[in-house]
This record gives C-alpha cells, sequence and structure tokens, in this order.
C-alpha cells in the first residue's frame, strides 16, 4: 500500500514535504541536529577526559600507597637489623611480597 492510498500517511508525507520546503523550519530543524550532535560529541568527549583523569589520580594513589608499603617494610626490616633481607626485597618481588605477609603489611 503507497502513502497515497492512506490518508494518515499521506497527511503527514504532505507535512514533511511543507516543513522541509520552508526554509526556515529546514533551518531549525538543522540547527537543531547540529545541537544533539555537538552535544553528545561534548558528552562523550567528557567522558573520555574524565576517565583518563580516573587513570591518572588512580595510579599516583596506587603509587603512593606502594611506596609507603615499600618504607613500612623496610623499617621494619632495619629495626630487626636484616639489611641482607631488605637488600633482596628490593631485587625479588616474590620474596618481597613474602615479607609483606610475615610483617602484616
Amino acid at each position: 500500500m503507497l502513502a497515497s492510498e492512506y490518508k494518515p500517511f499521506e497527511n503527514v508525507a504532505d507535512t514533511m514535504q511543507r516543513a522541509l520546503s520552508d526554509k526556515e523550519i529546514r533551518l531549525k530543524c538543522e540547527a537543531r541536529e547540529r545541537y544533539e550532535r555537538d552535544r553528545i560529541s561534548l558528552y562523550a568527549s567528557g567522558k573520555r577526559e574524565g576517565h583518563a583523569a580516573g587513570l591518572v589520580e588512580g595510579h599516583a594513589s596506587g603509587l603512593a600507597e606502594g611506596q609507603n608499603l615499600l618504607s613500612q617494610l623496610m623499617s621494619k626490616l632495619f629495626a630487626d637489623n636484616r639489611i641482607e633481607d631488605a637488600k633482596r626485597a628490593t631485587q625479588d618481588p616474590d620474596f618481597r611480597e613474602q615479607l609483606y605477609h610475615e610483617y602484616g603489611l
């Protein structure tokens, strides 16, 4: 069935044709489409920037936490006069983890 055979579709088609031929309406529609595209683009851009900032902040926080943990471990090892273990802990991540567990860190 064609649009011309069904009155409601014919009316819609006629209204759309008149709207598209009216320059002012067409310009308003185009402006609205640009606005929506720009809004979506800005939203996506802001989301990406926020995600990147969160990654940087999380990395900095994790780095500070790791440094603090290592500092606590070294202080405990030096207090217990475990100098060789402190040296080894700086080179051997598995041993360092074992020491963290041993000292409850």
